[in-house]
Parts: structure tokens; sequence; C-alpha cells
């Protein structure tokens, strides 16, 4: 449910309706709407040319070769399609308003767009290449900013972004020993990398201010929230709810994402209740 209407977006195409009357279809195949509620790309799901729709202006343009992906972003009218050529899959900056291409990134043998949030103000993504002419061998975590310029943010196995805006907050996962992960936050601005939490980690965007985090450890579940500076501040430690045996837990809207991660492991409960908004499999109070 959107300012403008209700947006429904299927394998086919999506459409905009903002009355029983009245509903468009606003793009075909595969669509991105951007945060702004302005503009929505679409695409063929078998990868074809990219169609830029204005609903501000109801105008269309479209943008030529095999685009397989594609985001959208309010800020800057621009958007970063990931177009197959003969040597990998390039990600490709285009002016909205014109059409025009303003840049490219190398190629990778695998490009993957982030899900851009409402205070983006450049794209992320995620890239990896085994060929020897790739920079660096393995994952990238890649900022692509509006003038196409391509910054690493990081690299390993394998990275989640959970919240982006001029910063990106990450999960940074070190591999197979036990521990090794960490949150991270990467600045545009400044280039600068910081950890903001390590372990046995996990974190969520419940809002777009607001990050929720976890940490395992042999006493519960710690959780983290963060503050108005970014960092992560320890709220509560959850005991292990298998050592009280309760049967019933109350969750609110902020800790859904604590207990879908736990879950499995509570072996005693058997019923979740939550408080305030629904949630898809358990009870509202």
């Amino acid at each position: 449910v959107l300012r403008r209407g209700i947006y429904i977006a299927t394998s086919e195409g999506c459409k905009l309706a903002r009355s029983a009357d009245d509903v468009a279809d606003i793009g075909s195949g595969l669509c991105q709407m951007s945060e702004d509620e302005r503009w929505v790309v679409s695409w063929p799901a078998e990868g074809g040319e990219l169609t830029i729709r204005d609903l501000r202006k109801d105008t269309t343009r479209t943008v030529e070769g095999t685009t397989t992906n594609a985001v959208v972003l309010g800020h800057g009218a621009t958007v970063f399609a990931v177009q197959k050529t003969d040597d990998g899959n390039r990600g490709v900056v285009i002016d909205a308003t014109s059409g025009e291409i303003v840049g490219q990134t190398d190629a990778f043998d695998d490009l993957q767009p982030m899900p851009i949030g409402p205070d983006s103000t450049g794209f992320v993504a995620l890239a990896s290449s085994t060929s020897s002419a790739a920079t660096v061998e393995g994952t990238q975590l890649l900022w692509v900013g509006t003038d196409a310029t391509v910054r690493v943010i990081d690299r390993g196995t394998l990275m989640l972004p959970v919240q982006s805006d001029s910063t990106v907050t990450y999960v940074h996962f070190g591999g197979q020993a036990a521990g090794s992960d960490s949150i991270r936050r990467w600045d545009s601005g400044s280039g600068e990398r910081t950890t903001l939490l390590s372990g046995a980690v996990g974190a969520t965007a419940v809002r777009s201010d607001m990050i929720v985090a976890t940490k395992d450890t042999d006493h519960g579940v710690e959780i983290y929230r963060s503050n108005g500076n970014g960092q992560l501040v320890r709220v509560t430690t959850v005991p292990l709810v298998n050592d009280a045996e309760a049967e019933i837990l109350f969750v609110g809207e902020e800790y859904f994402a604590v207990v879908e991660k736990i879950r499995d492991q509570l072996k005693t409960v058997r019923r979740i209740v939550t408080l305030g908004p629904r949630h898809d499999d358990w009870e509202a109070f």
C-alpha cells in the first residue's frame, strides 16, 4: 500500500490501483519502484529491453540491451540495471529522466543489486567472479554512485546488507569458524569501515532508522538496538527459553526477526503471541 494507491507486482507485470475503477498497468515482466514512488522500471523475466516509467509525467523510456535485474533510486533519479553481455554481467547506471547511460561497471560472472532503502543515496551490489580478469577472486560488496563511480565496500565469502543510506550496514559472514561473523558499517563519505559487533551475530532493519541485532552466547541471546549515533547498544539478554520451560512467548514487532532466528531452538514453546502488528505464522494478542 503506497501513497499513490495499491501497488501489485507479479511475474507478469505490475499494476497501480488508485481506486476500484482506476487500475493501471505500469510495467510488464519484472518490476521495481523507486522509494519516492515516482519511477517504475520493468524488464522481461527472461531478460530483455528495460522500460523506465515516470508516474509523475506518465511517460516511458526504453533502454536497449539484455537487462536481467534493475533497481531505481528516487534520489538523483537514477537506475542501476544489470545487463548480460558477451563478457559477463555489467552494471549500467542510467539517468531515469533521459534514458541516457551514465556509466558501466566491470563485467562479473554474477552481479546482484541489493534492495534500496528509503534514504539510500547510491546503489549496493554483490559481485563475484572467478575469471583471471577480475580484480579479486571471490565476492565483493560494491557501492555504485549515481555518477557510476564504483567503490569496493568489502570482500569476503558472503555479505548481506541490512540498511543503506549514505552508509551501508551489513553482516559479514566469516566462514565456517564459529563466532567469525560480524556486523560492519561502511561510510560512503569517508570510505571508512568499522565493526559494530562480532561473534555469532545477525541483524535486520526494523525501520529505516533502526537496526536490531542479536548475538548468541552460552547464556542466551543478547539483543542490541542502534542508537542515534548509529552504534549498537545492548538492551537486554534473552535467557534460553527452554531452561524456563515456557510454553507461551509474547513478542513485540521489534523482536520478530530475533524470534524467527531462534524459533527452531524453542523446544517447549507451543504458542507465540504477537503484541501489535500481526505476523503470518503467529497468533495476534
